[in-house]
């Protein structure tokens, strides 16, 4: 079987010029002709016989298109990877613009929540003042409720202190002149009985100095032994009188001296001022309380807080019991 060669037609034309053999050819990748030497890889100088011109034409070829392929790779890399780059910028910007677009309408749903809450919030705002002012009016109204109660309980508080004070003084002079009275009579008996002393006194020292008198006179003269009986007799009567007088002296100065000793007018209302400050001290003050005007409280059982208002303990137990409840719920 004949083997038969393949020959490829070189494009362009060969022509001698000079000695050297040069072609005239458009190599892959050039815009036109253009008339080239022939020369051999690593020689200077172009080829001088048309035998060897044409596998150094080839070669030039095949170097050419090699070239060419490179560079139409290199090319068509370059224009995929600017393609790649271009859709993945493409991508990028969709996906910015998506996520621009994502934003704008979160950022729209935001804002309407944010209206929303504003508007609410405005709402709130409103109520809150109205209330507010309706607590402050209630405040005012029961302010003047407060004052007028307060203001009569403490004039009701000052007609009865009044009305006690003046019932106290009542029985304090009544006491007292009861007392005076007391004294006074008790003076005046003292007075009375000195007086009915020293009459009876008087009245006996002077019958006994008539008695011997009359007897010297009326009486006949006796014998010495009866004179003598009937004085020893009148001695004696005399020592038992003279003893009956020292023993009423003795009653009568004793009297005097309880007389004498007898509290004045002065002690007496001293004393009975005295009487008057314990029974006072002794009597339970009572006032009313400044939160539920619960009238009757003893005073020592109101305890001050620290706004200045007494409370009775029933109170301030209800406070304490409000102040726990307000401390649960804030924590």
């Amino acid at each position: 079987m004949i083997k038969r060669q393949l020959r490829a037609t070189l494009p362009g034309s060969i022509f001698k010029r000079g000695r050297r053999w040069a072609w005239r050819v458009q190599l892959p990748g050039e815009p036109e002709e253009k008339v080239r030497s022939l020369i051999p890889e690593g020689d200077r100088y172009g080829v001088t016989s048309l035998k060897k011109a044409g596998p150094v034409a080839l070669a030039m070829w095949q170097r050419a298109t090699e070239h060419e392929a490179e560079r139409c790779t290199r090319e068509k890399a370059r224009i995929r990877a600017i393609r790649r780059a271009a859709a993945w910028k493409r991508r990028v910007r969709q996906a910015r613009q998506e996520a621009e677009k994502a934003a704008a309408k979160q950022r729209a749903a935001l804002e309407e929540k944010l209206e929303a809450y504003k508007q609410q919030v405005e709402s709130w705002a409103a109520r809150l003042q109205q209330a507010r002012a309706e607590v402050d009016k209630a405040v005012l109204v029961q302010k003047d409720k407060c004052d007028r109660r307060m203001r009569a309980y403490r004039a009701s508080a000052a007609r009865a202190r009044e009305r006690a004070i003046a019932r106290i003084r009542a029985d304090a002079n009544k006491i007292i002149a009861e007392q005076k009275r007391q004294f006074e009579e008790r003076i005046k008996a003292y007075r009375n009985t000195m007086t009915r002393i020293w009459d009876q006194r008087d009245r006996r020292v002077s019958t006994d100095a008539e008695k011997p008198r009359k007897s010297r006179t009326d009486h006949p003269r006796e014998t010495p032994r009866k004179t003598r009986r009937k004085a020893r007799r009148r001695n004696a009567t005399k020592a038992e009188k003279k003893d009956g007088v020292q023993e009423i002296l003795e009653s009568a100065a004793m009297q005097q001296t309880t007389v004498e000793h007898a509290p004045t007018d002065a002690e007496i209302r001293t004393q009975s001022e005295a009487a008057l400050n314990e029974i006072i001290t002794s009597i339970t003050r009572i006032a009313y309380c400044e939160c539920c005007f619960r009238n009757g409280v003893p005073e020592e059982s109101l305890i001050r807080i620290d706004s200045g208002q007494r409370l009775c303990p029933a109170c301030i137990k209800a406070l304490e019991a409000k102040e726990a409840e307000i401390d649960r719920q804030s924590n």
